[in-house]
C-alpha cells in the first residue's frame, strides 16, 4: 500500500480547516490520520517559524513514511497582483540561505491546472509588517515576479529533501502587499522564532487601537485557511 500524503501546517487554524474536511480522522503519534479528497493523509501542525517547521516535519517523517509532503498554510503577498484568498504554488523557494528545493514538478502542474498562481515563496525569520519591508525583500527578485512571504516554506522544503520525499508548497494569501500590520507583531517572537500568541495579546491590550486591524487580519487568515483547505481537497481528488 502506498504511504499516505503528509500535510503539514504551521498554525492550528490551518490544521483545523483541513481536519474539518477530512473523513475518518483519528489521532496517532502526534498527528491525525484519515482521508481527504479520497486519499489517505496524515495531517499535523509543526508550529510556526523556521526552526519548529524543520524540526517538526523531520520528526513527522521519522514517525512514518510519506509519499508526498504538502506544506500548506497562509502567507502574505510580497508583490502586488495577489488578492486575498489567492492560492499560490511555489515554483521556487528561497530564504536567507539561498534557494531551497522547488515544489515537485508533477504536483505543481496539477495545482496550476486547478487555478493556483505560480509564485516564488520567500521565507523569512520574522513577521513582515510594513509595505516598505516587503519591497526590500522583493527587490532582488526578477522583474514582474509574483511572490509570497512566510516563515516555514523553505524549512519544510529542505526537511522533505533530506528525507527524499517529494514536496509541494501551497499557500493562500491572507494579507496584501500594501497592507500595514500592527508593528509589534515583529517583536512577538518566542525563543524558538515562532509567533507568541501570548505576547501578541499582551501588546494588543496595551494598544487598544490596534485591535481592529489585528481582528481583521485574524478574519482574513481564517478565510484564507478555509480557501486553502478546499483547494487541497480538490487537488487530492484529481488523483483519487
Amino acid at each position: 500500500m502506498e504511504p499516505p500524503r503528509l500535510i503539514a501546517t504551521a498554525l492550528p487554524e490551518e490544521l483545523g480547516a483541513l481536519l474539518r474536511r477530512a473523513r475518518g480522522v483519528r489521532r496517532r503519534e502526534g498527528a491525525f490520520e484519515g482521508s481527504l479528497g479520497g486519499r489517505r493523509v496524515r495531517l499535523a501542525c509543526t508550529g510556526s517559524g523556521p526552526r519548529r517547521a524543520a524540526r517538526g516535519l523531520d520528526r513527522l517523517l521519522g514517525d512514518g513514511p510519506a509519499s508526498l509532503v504538502i506544506g500548506a498554510g497562509i502567507a502574505g503577498a510580497l508583490t502586488p497582483g495577489l488578492a486575498l484568498g489567492d492560492v499560490v504554488v511555489a515554483r521556487w523557494v528561497r530564504d536567507h540561505d539561498g534557494e531551497a528545493p522547488a515544489s515537485d514538478q508533477a504536483w505543481r502542474g496539477r495545482a496550476l491546472r486547478l487555478g493556483a498562481r505560480p509564485a516564488v515563496a520567500v521565507s523569512v525569520d520574522r513577521v513582515v509588517t510594513r509595505p516598505d519591508d516587503r519591497l526590500l525583500l522583493a527587490r532582488d527578485l526578477p522583474a514582474d515576479t509574483v511572490a509570497s512571504v512566510d516563515m516555514e516554506s523553505a524549512a519544510w522544503s529542505r526537511a522533505a529533501e533530506r528525507r527524499r520525499v517529494p514536496c509541494l508548497i501551497l499557500r493562500a494569501i491572507s494579507d496584501g502587499s500594501s497592507e500595514v500590520l500592527p508593528d509589534y507583531l515583529a517583536e512577538c517572537l518566542d525563543a524558538e522564532g515562532g509567533l507568541s500568541r501570548a505576547r501578541v495579546v499582551a501588546r494588543a491590550l496595551a494598544r487598544p487601537r490596534s485591535l481592529r486591524p489585528l481582528l481583521r487580519l485574524r478574519r482574513q487568515a481564517r478565510e484564507a485557511a478555509e480557501r486553502l483547505s478546499r483547494f487541497v481537497e480538490q487537488l487530492l481528488r484529481t488523483e483519487a
